[in-house]
């Protein structure tokens, strides 16, 4: 039994469910606030900023409340055309969060949430107590990791950016770590640890499976490789499979184009096809 699955037998009863949710309404009603008092009385927005921002030395003081309440900052600037497309915005967390707590079930999409405000206060803390700047935090890097999250689990869902344009979620993400890339080659410390910090619950909860991916990746490239130096005769030889779905059965083999996922949620290793890894029944051993 791993780690992660002691802690839910333990404290799993404690877990919020339907989290994203319930954030994604909280923060529509911050944007609207926001967004109201943007052009009627911006003194009104500044405020209720000043009020729920992490500022360590704030809360050495005694402001305890803003260790959690910066996560209610939106992760949007108020504007005219994210007010057009808010409905769509929310709609879209509530289908990752709904996603993410299907794939992992409550309690560790609420450690996931959790591991990333740990890792965005530890690095702000860090930064401003070491007299270097630290960005205002707000829930921008905690949705972050939770998209990433998303697009690791669900890449190859399809979305229409601004309602118009069709684009799967794996290639948004390869652009989410193009632009984390850039502010790390770039930036200065504070720019490049702030960037990273999505990073890191994203890494804690799907670094064993990108190593079975790039391991995996490895083999059947060298053995694609190896294939080709054989004589003409050989090639005629039945290739070996090297992925195979548990549910249906394909293969790499009968569906070169399908991707194969290893289920982080299942005990052990089981592989499934990117049709069924968020639609199987998970392997539980006993203990």
């Amino acid at each position: 039994m791993s780690f992660v699955d002691k802690l839910e037998r333990k404290f799993g009863k404690y877990a919020i469910k339907n989290l994203v949710t319930k954030l994604a309404y909280i923060y529509s009603a911050v944007y609207i606030v926001f967004f109201i008092t943007s052009y009627t009385n911006p003194s009104i927005k500044n405020s209720i900023i000043r009020l729920l921002y992490f500022d360590v030395n704030l809360v050495m003081k005694g402001q305890i409340w803003r260790i959690i309440s910066f996560v209610f900052i939106p992760f949007f600037s108020p504007s005219l055309l994210t007010t057009i497309f808010l409905f769509f915005i929310v709609m879209f967390m509530i289908t990752m969060g709904n996603t993410l707590e299907y794939h992992w079930g409550a309690f560790k999409l609420n450690l996931y949430y959790l591991v990333g405000i740990l890792a965005s206060i530890i690095i702000s803390s860090v930064l401003t107590l070491a007299g270097m700047w630290a960005p205002i935090l707000s829930s921008t890097y905690l949705h972050t990791s939770i998209f990433l999250a998303f697009a690791f689990i669900s890449g190859e869902t399809q979305i229409y950016l601004y309602g118009i344009l069709p684009i799967k979620v794996k290639y948004l993400a390869y652009l989410d770590f193009a632009f984390i890339g850039f502010a790390v080659l770039t930036g200065d410390i504070p720019t490049k640890v702030t960037a990273i910090s999505p990073l890191v619950s994203y890494f804690l909860f799907f670094g064993k499976d990108i190593y079975y991916l790039l391991s995996n990746k490895k083999r059947s490239h060298d053995y694609r490789k190896k294939r080709g130096t054989k004589s003409f005769s050989a090639s005629y030889e039945k290739p070996k499979v090297l992925h195979s779905c548990e549910v249906c059965g394909v293969t790499d083999v009968s569906d070169p184009n399908m991707e194969f996922r290893y289920c982080s949620k299942c005990e052990g290793l089981h592989e499934y096809c990117i049709k069924h890894i968020n639609n199987h029944e998970h392997v539980k051993t006993n203990g």
